[in-house]
């Protein structure tokens, strides 16, 4: 699950913007300087909770998580597919890489090519909240063009050779997991 600042505790010291390896942190418009954390990069690591010195920001149960997780698209209809989400991503247009676990080591870009059925759930939910930091609309539109969609790869045609990875310079794939 992501994390959620508490505009009533925050004190705007920026402890948590400077800690966030991702980036995930911005001071919003306000006269006070109150955080917001952008769900479509944060990877819930807690960083940010841990510096926090009056404690404003909480997990928020109302974010999906992510895939390292319990992603909600791990269910039994994606089992058979993996994301690479907060690892390598596809260098022609930035999309997560994504596995068919049955073809082994092979990772594959949904955003070059393949028709796509499901966006990650946490794209959906960070559309609400950029709707009330209209000052911040540049940064999640970033974050939305960067992460470009956690999309499922639909099922291979036998037969049709689909877009993947072993297109992808060898520095550019991800390891094994």
């Amino acid at each position: 699950m992501s994390h959620k600042v508490i505009e009533e505790e925050c004190i705007g010291c920026g402890a948590c913007d400077y800690t966030c390896p991702r980036d995930a942190l911005r001071k919003t418009d306000s006269f006070l300087g109150l955080f917001i954390i952008n769900p479509l990069t944060c990877d819930d690591c807690g960083d940010c909770i841990e510096k926090c010195p009056v404690w404003a920001i909480v997990p928020d149960p109302d974010w999906p998580v992510c895939y390292g997780t319990g992603c909600p698209l791990r269910s039994t209809r994606y089992s058979s597919v993996d994301c690479n989400v907060w690892q390598q991503r596809c260098s022609a247009c930035g999309s997560p890489l994504w596995r068919k676990r049955a073809s082994g080591d092979e990772w594959a870009c949904p955003g070059c090519g393949l028709k796509l059925r499901v966006r990650c759930p946490r794209s959906h939910r960070v559309e609400e909240v950029a709707e009330h930091y209209p000052d911040l609309a540049d940064w999640f539109e970033e974050a939305a063009v960067n992460s470009t969609d956690f999309k499922m790869l639909e099922a291979e045609v036998p037969g049709q050779q689909s877009p993947s990875t072993s297109q992808l310079p060898k520095s550019q794939l991800p390891s094994a997991r």
